[in-house]
Order: C-alpha cells, then structure tokens, then sequence
C-alpha cells in the first residue's frame, strides 16, 4: 500500500469516526431535548453549562438567557447556596428532593428534583446534572385533598354535635318527664295536705286558753286533740319525707340536664388542641350523654378501669368518638335479651405510651366479611344510619395518633372496639 493510499484510507477512518460521533452526538442532543423532564448542567465554575427544551418551555426563557448565568437565576439565591447543593456536595446525589424553579415571570414553581455529580476520570468535579419535573399538579390534587380531608373533618365533627345533640336532648326530655312527675306528685301531696289541721287545732287552743287543762281533760272535743295531734305528727312527717324525696330527685335531675348542656356546649367548640385528659372521665360523660338510651333498653354496665397515665387528646373529638361507640353498642343490643355493655381502660399491650378503650357488647355481631369494611366511609348495616360515624372515628383517631379497630366472633356473638389513644403527642410525620 502506498503512502497516499494509508493517508486516505486513514482520512477516510477520521471522516467515519467524525461522522459517527457527530451522529452520537446528535441523537444525545435529540434525547437531551425531547425529554419530558428538565435538564440542567451547572459546570464546574458554578455557572449554567446547558439546558434542555423542557427546561426552556416551562420558565419561558430562550437559551442565550440562561446559558453561562449563574444558578441562582433558577433557583434563587437561597436555594442556590442551599441544602440541596451541599448535599449533592457532600453526597454526591439527590433524589426526588422537594424545591423550586424560579420562571422568568416571577413564579415560584414546584418541581421534584434529583440531581449528581459529574465527575473527570481523575475524580475531580466537572459539574452537576439536575433532572426535575413540574409537581404543580400533584401540589394541586394534595391540597384539593388536603382540604376535602378538613371538610370531611368538619362534616364528622357536626354530623358528631348533631348525634350527641340528639343524646342530650333524648336525655333532657326524659329528665322533664321526671320533673314533670316530681311536680306533680310534690302539688298532690300540697293539695291534700293536712297541715290546715294545724291551724284549726290552734284556733281551738286560743279559744280555750284560759281553761285550757280543763278543755283538754274534760270537753269531749279537747280530749280527742292529743291524740289527733300525734295521727297528725306523723302525717305530717310522711308528708315531709314525700316533698324532700321529690326535691332531691327535682334536684338530680336539673344536675343531669345541667351536665348534659355543659357536654353539649363543649362539643360545640372547635376542638384542635391535644391536652392531658383523664379518659375515664370522658368515658362517664359519654356514658351520661346515652343515659336515657341506657335505661330504657335497661343495659347492664360494667367498668373495667385500670390504673393508667391521662391520654394527649383532643377531648371534644375523643368524646365525639366514645358517645358514637357507645350508641353503636347500645343499638346493637336493641334486639338481644342479654344486654351488658362492658367499658375497660388498660394500658396497650402491643404498643408502648399507648392507653387502650374497649368497649364490648353483647350485640347482634358482626359478620366477618364486614369487619374490614365497618370502617369505610358510607358503609352501614342500619336502615337509617349514614355510614360516616365509625369512619370518621377511625381517621379523628388516627389523626390524634391512635387507631380505632374492632373484633367479633360473628354474628350474635357481640362486638368489641378498640379505642387506643396516645399517652405523649405524637410526632408529625
């Protein structure tokens, strides 16, 4: 082979090799641009080395205005010297980091990004690589849940009042037909008194004062007056007895219907704040508020307390959840001879710093294949229930930090639920 013949063979090497990178380079160059994600190269003098269309089309700038600018045009300053670069410093990589992309217009646009270090083959830094996407929708759809989840909070927390006001004002009826008997027995026993007898034996004692020894000894009228007198005193102290037995139970009912307006009014207030609460004392009120449904199913209760530390709570939710539980049991029952409704407070056995609430039945049932769905929001086997209380327990419960779960053997063998709440406030994810 001759000299020119290697020369040209070798030219003809350089041109395939110059016209195969200059197609790798092109097809990079097509990628790079066609990705639906952003692109961005910072090199190693911390200014912007390259970009991509993507990049371009969502901050509405050209590539001449972003090219050798520095970084900060994108990310700001505060983020430009921020924790993402000295962790993508440090470490080398990020991945699906939270931040923003400054557009030309001024908007502070959220994006997901995930970014490395580019590096020479002698390990020295060349640059960074930043890929991100637009997480404006994902924003938006976790705000349009973020708000259904406190109006759905809302419509529990009214639709709760209007459960418990509903308890209050069973209770406070029954409570005025108690009055109502008290009164009407307290009239009776005024009306047939037989204190004007007193009066008159006075009236015969004046007239006959100056003999009166002789009234009470011989005149046959005054000879019966201490007897009567005795019939009298004794009439009179039963007729005493009956008047205080009714003003102290007038007494205990105006205290009921007293403590059932003051539950009420807390239910009333917002809520939102997690303090110390003795729960055995939310127990006894939720249990006051179901008193009429109690007594008139005439439902056995038994407490089961044990000694443990006050639960961090929302109180007027915790009430909220323990009044619907309680109902439940007792509507459960509506149709069993056998009716005890057992209460115990314990220390949780499977979680630490949790205090557990099991409120036990022995109800219709439920049928396993309900279990898993008793909780879901809308489901109920009553003919007039709505199917939001037990779900709106089960998420205030959690959003408290504890969790609302249930047990039953089946159908006829009663029903237990699970109440476990806090003993500190629990940590934010």
């Amino acid at each position: 082979m001759s000299v020119t013949q290697d020369w040209e063979r070798k030219n003809e090497e350089l041109r395939a090799a110059r016209d195969e990178l200059s197609e790798a380079k092109s097809r990079i160059e097509n990628i790079i641009s066609s990705m639906a994600d952003t692109l961005l190269v910072i090199n190693a003098d911390l200014v912007i080395g390259a970009v991509n269309r993507s990049l371009l089309t969502l901050l509405g700038y050209t590539e001449e205005e972003l090219l050798q600018e520095s970084p900060s045009k994108i990310f700001g300053e505060e983020l430009a010297q921020g924790s993402i670069m000295e962790t993508l410093y440090c470490q080398g990589s990020v991945r699906d980091v939270e931040t923003s992309y400054l557009a030309k217009h001024g908007e502070q646009i959220p994006m997901s990004l995930s970014g490395s270090l580019m590096m020479d083959e002698h390990g020295g830094i060349q640059g960074l690589v930043c890929v991100a996407h637009d997480i404006r929708e994902r924003k938006r759809i976790e705000e349009e849940r973020r708000q259904m989840h406190e109006k759905m909070m809302e419509t529990s927390r009214r639709l709760g009042m209007a459960d418990v006001a509903t308890s209050v004002l069973h209770n406070v009826g029954n409570v005025l037909n108690s009055i109502n008997v008290s009164v009407g027995i307290m009239s009776t026993t005024l009306r047939q008194s037989l204190v004007g007898d007193v009066r008159k034996i006075s009236d015969l004692l004046a007239a006959h004062k100056d003999d009166l020894n002789t009234y009470l000894t011989e005149d046959k009228k005054g000879k019966q007056i201490p007897g009567y007198l005795a019939q009298l005193s004794e009439h009179l102290l039963k007729e005493h007895q009956v008047t205080l037995q009714e003003l102290e139970s007038l007494n205990a009912s105006a205290e009921h219907v007293r403590q059932c307006v003051a539950m009420q009014q807390g239910m009333v207030k917002a809520g939102g704040l997690q303090e110390p609460v003795a729960l055995i004392d939310l127990v006894e009120q939720a249990l006051t508020i179901n008193k009429a449904h109690r007594e008139q199913l005439a439902v056995d209760v038994i407490r089961e307390f044990s000694d443990v530390p006050e639960v961090v709570v929302d109180k007027h939710q915790t009430l909220q959840i323990l009044v619907n539980l309680v109902r439940n049991s007792l509507q459960a029952m509506q149709a069993t001879d056998r009716r005890l409704l057992t209460v115990r407070i314990l220390l949780s056995a499977h979680e630490p710093n949790m205090v557990e609430l099991q409120v036990s039945d022995t109800g219709v049932g439920i049928a396993q294949s309900n279990l898993t769905r008793i909780f879901s929001q809308g489901f109920t086997t009553k003919k007039d229930g709505h199917g939001f209380g037990l779900h709106s327990g089960a998420l205030l419960a959690k959003n408290m930090g504890g969790a609302l779960t249930v047990t039953s053997a089946g159908v006829g063998c009663g029903a237990t639920f699970h109440l476990t709440l806090p003993t500190e406030v629990p940590e934010k994810p």
